[in-house]
């Protein structure tokens, strides 16, 4: 499995952890632990937006030495 993608799991799993500890908290009244919610939360977050953009990056890395061989091509195929 590709970072971007562990990244974006790790996210959804961080995001859904916190949403329960902010729930627990408000129920028990702890503040604490809805504060410990949200930064977790936040954190899923974050890294959900990482593996979005090391897959961006990816694609443009693609993109890119796909225009290279083309030009590679094209300069080989002019100098024949």
């Amino acid at each position: 499995m590709s970072d971007s993608w562990m990244d974006k799991i790790k996210g959804l799993f961080g995001q859904a952890k916190g949403k329960g500890e902010v729930q627990m908290g408000k129920a028990t009244g702890d503040r604490g632990q809805q504060a410990q919610g949200y930064a977790d939360q936040a954190k899923g977050k974050m890294d959900q937006a990482s593996g979005n953009a090391k897959d961006k990056m990816d694609q443009v890395s693609d993109a890119a030495k796909d225009k290279a061989d083309d030009v590679a091509d094209k300069v080989q195929e002019h100098q024949s």
